[in-house]
């Protein structure tokens, strides 16, 4: 996902550390629009400005156009820009050079969710470019700056917010990429699916933002109570992490971050197979939804 986190880098060690450069600059501002954001000559100025050439090493531009092509071919989201245009030249820039696609989800899907989401029938709206600038930021502890499309509790309207936050970790959902973020009234979680452009870093740092005054949440603990002793082993002989209080109660201690998931996740393998809902014709859902499961007819059928 990241070349700074990779252990067995793809490039010789000149090209990885031009391209950690390239990685960072790309990535602190996403904006929706695609514009020509680099191209070979423009990487090798702010290469010298930002004095990653030893004195007396020359990079020709023909290795810098190498350098935009490998790291195009590392990762989904930077692409010819030409591609995003069909060609066309765009509002502003030209349609030389390389951008972001903003709307590139395979990386992140990949990262957060494992390889068998991308063949998923259904998979949250993640963009590899937002992902990027989130994991470089919580690499850094940058604030990110950020639109988001919260969901409204009943009765309210579909209001996008303004956030502010430092990344501070990943965390494990079901359905989505999920962070934790520190703001200045303390900690709270986001889904990525739900983040909008424009992103971008500002100015402030994690140490800014930590208040001594403000005490960290406890641990939780989450226990599930059965009925029969049988499904209190099932689950234990499902999940790792879980610890049997007796024989019918099973429960976990967790930080206060990976309460809501670790919750969400208990109650959903229960719920799928108890109720099995996806295997019926209709089944009622929270917010007044229904599911409806109806196969289609084959064309051989309807003939």
């Amino acid at each position: 996902m990241l070349l700074l986190y990779e252990l067995a880098s793809p490039f010789n060690e000149k090209r990885h550390r031009r391209l950690l450069f390239l990685e960072r600059y790309v990535h602190q501002r996403i904006d929706k629009r695609a514009t020509a954001l680099i191209t070979a000559p423009d990487l090798q100025n702010l290469l010298w400005e930002a004095g990653i050439p030893e004195p007396g090493e020359r990079t020709e531009r023909r290795a810098l156009e190498r350098d935009l092509e490998g790291y195009a071919a590392y990762c989904d989201d930077f692409v010819p820009t030409r591609r995003l245009t069909g060609g066309r030249r765009p509002i502003s820039g030209s349609s030389a050079g390389y951008a972001l696609d903003v709307d590139a989800n395979d990386d992140a899907v990949r990262f957060f969710l494992g390889e068998p989401w991308l063949r998923a029938a259904v998979k949250p709206k993640l963009s590899s470019a937002i992902a990027r600038c989130f994991l470089l930021a919580m690499a850094e502890g940058r604030e990110v700056e950020f639109e988001y499309r919260r969901v409204p509790k009943l009765g309210e309207s579909w209001t996008p917010h303004r956030l502010r936050g430092v990344p501070l970790r990943t965390v494990p959902g079901l359905d989505s990429a999920y962070m934790q973020m520190l703001g200045e009234k303390g900690a709270f979680n986001i889904n990525l699916a739900r983040v909008a452009t424009p992103v971008f870093w500002t100015e402030r740092y994690a140490a800014e933002l930590q208040n001594p005054d403000v005490q960290p949440p406890s641990p939780v603990r989450i226990a599930v109570h059965f009925q029969y002793s049988d499904d209190a082993q099932a689950l234990m002989d499902t999940f790792s992490g879980l610890r049997r209080e007796d024989s019918t109660t099973v429960s976990v201690i967790v930080p206060a971050a990976l309460a809501t998931m670790t919750g969400d996740q208990l109650a959903a393998y229960l719920y799928r197979t108890r109720d099995r809902p996806g295997e019926q014709e209709s089944y009622p859902l929270a917010g007044k939804a229904l599911l409806v499961r109806k196969p289609l007819a084959d064309d051989s059928s309807s003939s």
